[in-house]
């Protein structure tokens, strides 16, 4: 049976509408994930502010953990460069090293 191209249109413009309507709903939950992801940084670097005595690695001097941690906003190298910051200052021969 032949189906007459003008229903034929509707079925494709309401297939396309559904599909641009899934694909807005993905879209925003993906940027709100993300600002959420932001939104945890900045209060990260909030708390980290307040008190950056809560951040030092054991023995290392806070200002070179605030930096390290600051490097964390940068994702996602800065994320990676800042954590293994933190591990490298808190060795004993670093330590040493700056003598802490």
């Amino acid at each position: 049976m032949d189906v007459p191209q003008e229903l034929r249109d509707k079925i494709i413009d309401e297939e396309h509408l559904r599909l641009l309507s899934l694909g807005h709903y993905i879209h925003g939950g993906l940027c709100i994930a993300f600002a959420t992801l932001f939104i945890f940084h900045f209060a990260f670097i909030l708390v980290m502010a307040a008190n950056p005595d809560m951040f030092a690695a054991a023995g290392t001097h806070p200002r070179q953990s605030v930096m390290a941690c600051l490097n964390t906003l940068f994702i996602p190298f800065g994320t990676v460069l800042g954590v293994f910051t933190l591990v490298v200052l808190s060795r004993p021969s670093v330590k040493r090293l700056y003598r802490l």
